[in-house]
């Protein structure tokens, strides 16, 4: 197949509007979410609204980032799948600066000594203060280099392992509630998926 497929040359106004949406209402539904679905602390009583919406937006930025997911093995296959990547990548981390506003900022009042040593609440933070600038990075350089050359392809595959990785461990391994076990497991559907349309799609074109 064609190395050099351009996201920028599919259309990307409804990938754009589609995001857009998604994102709003994912994030109108992580910070009304201590209203309509309350979560319990283990002693039963329920959580401070601050530490749920921590939970809520983490959430939401794995349903926004899900279509980044799935077509993530196949953007350099279809421009289509390209543009969509593009855009859930670039709003995926639109919703994780949301979750990390109200993390790092109202939860952990931008507390880092008190952050490392939260596991109840941080799987790997090092490495995911690492993630995030890398994500931010690897996200301006999706709009400045469409064409991937292979140091960019290496990195990229290596950040979308990363935080895929740490989001599934995250909720699906380590998560103490159904509904981020949920969206653990919602997010490994997306990664076999995206795989299997892949190869479905390097069958068919070599015959």
């Amino acid at each position: 197949m064609n190395s050099a497929l351009r996201p920028d040359d599919a259309p990307i106004r409804g990938p754009w509007l589609s995001a857009a949406a998604l994102l709003a209402i994912a994030t109108a539904g992580a910070l009304t979410g201590p209203w309509w679905f309350p979560l319990p602390a283990a002693d039963g009583s329920i959580r401070a609204a601050v530490l749920q919406r921590t939970f809520f937006t983490a959430w939401s930025t794995m349903l926004v980032l899900l279509p980044a997911v799935v077509t993530f093995w196949r953007r350099r296959q279809a421009t289509r799948a390209a543009a969509v990547w593009r855009v859930y990548w670039t709003m995926g981390y639109v919703a994780y600066a949301i979750h990390l506003v109200w993390a790092v900022g109202l939860f952990f009042r931008f507390d880092l000594t008190r952050m490392l040593h939260s596991p109840e609440f941080v799987t790997v933070p090092r490495l995911g203060m690492v993630v995030t600038v890398w994500w931010g990075i690897d996200v301006l350089l999706a709009w400045r280099s469409p064409a991937e050359p292979r140091w960019l392809q290496a990195q990229r595959i290596v950040i979308h392992v990363l935080i895929v990785g740490l989001f599934i461990a995250g909720s699906l391994l380590e998560g103490s509630f159904a509904v981020s076990r949920a969206f653990g497991a919602l997010l490994v559907a997306g990664v076999v998926a995206g795989i299997v349309a892949r190869l479905r799609h390097r069958r068919v074109a070599t015959g």
